[in-house]
């Protein structure tokens, strides 16, 4: 996890390496026209925390850059994704053609962005997927743009890792397998780490989670357990293994400590050693050595108490990479302007390591490795 000081030295990296940034924007002069982006994502319920703390990121580097060069204001419109992917095209359609937003940011996790990108290029609006992490979010679509790495890379570096870092080689997955992305990662991991000589002793769902499982998966010598599952899964595994007084290595994957922090706070130490893949490191010499924190600072408590997480941070890498998109169009705010301008995103001096979005809407950015250490995040390793 990233406190919220951390992140505050992040947006102060930004702000050093000349992103527009004027903490009270005194040299631009507000124009009076009112330019509105949209948001979506879900804000009750579980996993509450990706749309909620994301929106929280979005909020905050508005109050932070509110203007565009030219002084044209921007007006953040939010509306909670549905229950059902259908319903969730129901509110975009209500940004699109109610409120006439110019682009949409959305913080909703790959299931929902698979249904999303079938509609974004009817519509014909920028929309930037801040959290999913599905490869296929962008796939056939020309305004559908993704802040995250995706999974082909998250589970690669995660089986890699574990090969060439840890140095073993007898490792079992857990897979959800109705969840896309869960399914999706642990293909991936499994096709990494036997092309890597590795020996896999399962592969199996959470389904099949039971005591007998894991009394066979020890006798298998299972050195780790691969589990890129939500927290509720992820903690049924902990306490099974803990009445069999077995401790192999744990690895999960992205968000991970975000949802156990807002779902199951006084659960968090029963993570402690877990590795996860991750989008930010809480420390990192990028950090380090950067000016205006103060102000920075200043500007989120007058918004938030507590303390941010990964998800807060894309709400701010995904809010400011959309205001330089929009900056670049000038006056022509046009939609295909913008998406132009979103997929030409070179080198973006992010919160922790530089994003860069190509023609095909991926985003190409660091994957981290940390390991989970009293509810904060360690940095193992990066790889690009």
């Amino acid at each position: 996890m990233i406190k919220l000081i951390s992140i505050l030295l992040l947006i102060a990296a930004v702000i050093a390496a000349g992103q527009y940034y004027n903490y009270r924007q005194s040299a631009i002069e507000p124009s009076g026209k009112v330019l509105k982006i949209g948001f979506v994502g879900k804000f009750g319920g579980t996993d509450n925390a990706q749309g909620r703390e994301t929106l929280e990121g979005v909020l905050a580097a508005n109050r932070l850059q509110p203007l565009l060069v030219n002084g044209h204001e921007l007006v953040i419109v939010a509306e909670e994704q549905g229950e059902t992917a259908e319903e969730t095209l129901t509110r975009i359609e209500k940004l699109v053609n109610e409120d006439k937003v110019e682009a949409i940011l959305i913080g909703s996790a790959s299931e929902h962005m698979l249904k999303v990108k079938q509609v974004a290029d009817v519509w014909k609006i920028p929309v930037i997927s801040l959290i999913a992490t599905h490869p296929e979010v962008t796939t056939g679509s020309s305004y559908m743009n993704q802040l995250c790495f995706d999974d082909t890379m998250q589970g690669k570096v995660a089986a890699l890792f574990v090969r060439d870092e840890l140095l073993l080689n007898r490792v079992a997955v857990i897979i959800d397998q109705s969840d896309p992305y869960s399914s999706y990662l642990g293909q991936i991991f499994r096709t990494k780490f036997e092309s890597t000589n590795g020996v896999l002793t399962g592969f199996n769902t959470v389904s099949q989670l039971k005591s007998s499982l894991l009394h066979e998966l020890e006798k298998a010598d299972t050195q780790l357990l691969y589990l890129p599952l939500n927290p509720q899964a992820n903690l049924k595994i902990i306490e099974l293994l803990a009445e069999h007084n077995w401790k192999p290595k744990l690895m999960g994957s992205d968000g991970l400590l975000a949802n156990v922090l807002t779902r199951y706070p006084e659960q968090v130490d029963k993570f402690q050693g877990f590795y996860v893949t991750e989008l930010f490191s809480g420390q990192d010499e990028f950090t380090v050595k950067r000016l205006l924190a103060k102000r920075a600072l200043k500007a989120f408590k007058s918004l938030f108490r507590g303390e941010g997480t990964t998800y807060t941070a894309l709400g701010v890498e995904g809010y400011m990479i959309l205001r330089k998109a929009m900056n670049s169009c000038g006056e022509l705010q046009s939609s295909n302007c913008i998406n132009n301008n979103i997929r030409s995103t070179d080198n973006f001096k992010g919160l922790m390591a530089n994003i860069s979005i190509g023609k095909d809407g991926k985003a190409k950015r660091p994957v981290y490795v940390n390991i989970i250490d009293k509810g904060e995040l360690d940095s193992v390793v990066k790889v690009y």
